[in-house]
């Protein structure tokens, strides 16, 4: 079955008109995905991006850059951490949770 005859099935009636009925259960259902989509949209891309017509290349180098931002910090407090007093290291470790640096 093809794309075609898949949604006819469900929009049309046996006598070829449109199945109201369906229809508007398809529409909710898509209202329901166009937000979801724009929920994590805008949670991946820290509010940068929040319509879900957004090109997901686009959604996907925003969130690279976040994350790759983040590992970058990371890999510095790990650096400035072996320099600084233990007392002010525990308390940085902690905040960031940094275990893995332990």
């Amino acid at each position: 079955m093809d794309n075609k005859e898949f949604w006819d099935s469900i929009i049309l009636n046996k006598d070829w008109t449109p199945n109201m009925e369906n229809i508007y259960k398809e529409l909710i259902d898509f209202g329901i995905v166009v937000n979801h989509c724009e929920t994590i949209y805008s949670h991946i891309t820290s509010g940068m991006i929040s319509k879900c017509m957004t090109y997901p290349d686009e959604v996907i180098r925003i969130y690279e850059e976040n994350n790759l931002d983040l590992d970058i910090t990371k890999s510095d407090m790990k650096d400035m951490l072996e320099l600084w007093e233990e007392d002010l290291r525990i308390q940085l470790k902690e905040y960031f949770q940094l275990k893995e640096y332990e």
